[in-house]
């Protein structure tokens, strides 16, 4: 299911770069689906920066998997990045969206890309 690979693709990353994801629920959004999460570093509390997830396609929307640098670090500014992927929602009855091995790899590989974003240091980082 989605959601597994989801949160165990944070896990995952959480654990292998010392990091801490907080979900943040409260903030402005150009669709309902879309998530927002806050990082720190687990051991300093330092912030490190913010990844949205928008998952699931809708019309006009883009067509393939990617990720946007919205904001670099720069100066006091942390990093903001963005994935955008057209993986399968859940159904309307609740039933969970199940995903294609393929869709797993493109998941994992596309969050590296905002994990590198976020932990690249330096201002105006080349990633």
């Amino acid at each position: 299911p989605l959601d597994h690979v989801v949160e165990t693709t944070m896990a995952i990353y959480q654990e292998l770069l010392g990091l801490v994801f907080h979900e943040v629920y409260q903030f402005d959004t150009w669709h309902p689906q879309v998530r927002l999460f806050r990082v720190v570093d687990a051991a300093s509390g330092e912030r490190m920066g913010f990844f949205y997830l928008d998952l699931h396609p809708r019309e006009g929307k883009y067509g393939h998997a990617a990720i946007f640098h919205l904001l670099k670090r720069w100066k006091g500014q942390v990093p903001v990045d963005c994935m955008l992927c057209n993986l399968p929602a859940p159904s309307a009855d609740g039933t969970p969206a199940l995903l294609r091995h393929s869709n797993c790899v493109t998941f994992f590989h596309e969050f590296g890309h905002i994990m590198h974003g976020i932990c690249a240091e330096g201002d105006g980082n080349s990633t």
